[in-house]
């Protein structure tokens, strides 16, 4: 059996899954964008549009979500790192 991984196409399908592990206060692991393929863990803050762009926040950290390759397992499907 090989190795697979969950996967979504669209960015915008992570706000669901990041407004549910915000109400829950659940820990996340992330891997975005910022110069770089970045490491981020913590507790999701906020979840919101701000100027035309979704965002959310872990601890004092703004992340766009356009800038998200994953959330705790689950991968945006432009993300072939692993």
């Amino acid at each position: 059996m090989g190795d697979s991984r969950i996967t979504i196409n669209i960015k915008t399908d992570f706000i669901p899954v990041l407004e549910t592990l915000q109400k829950e206060g659940k820990p996340v692991s992330i891997l975005y964008e910022d110069a770089g393929v970045t490491r981020g863990e913590g507790v999701i803050t906020a979840v919101g549009e701000r100027d035309g762009q979704y965002w959310f926040s872990i601890d004092t950290l703004d992340i766009r979500v356009a800038d998200l390759y994953a959330v705790n397992g689950l991968f945006s499907a432009d993300y072939s790192e692993c």
